[in-house]
């Protein structure tokens, strides 16, 4: 589940848009795992895991490859510059 592309297609913005947009998502890992299926869902950090988790959604992508990317390069830099 991806909660940015979901939230837009339904127009479920901020946080006013928060709770209709977390009953869909709920409602889809409901059908999806009575299907037999497992759930993913797109976080923009860890610390969102437990949340989506307690809802039965068992596997995460965090983060993505802007994110990720600037991470090392922070890391990378901070190193650096005590060389």
């Amino acid at each position: 589940v991806g909660p940015g592309d979901l939230g837009v297609s339904m127009g479920a913005f901020g946080d006013a848009g928060r709770p209709r947009l977390q009953a869909a998502i709920a409602t889809i890992a409901t059908a999806a795992r009575a299907a037999g299926r497992t759930v993913g869902m797109y976080c923009a950090s860890a610390t969102e895991i437990p949340r989506w988790r307690d809802m039965g959604i068992s596997f995460f992508l965090i983060g993505n490859d802007t994110s990720h990317l600037g991470a090392a390069v922070t890391t990378v830099m901070t190193q650096a510059r005590g060389v």
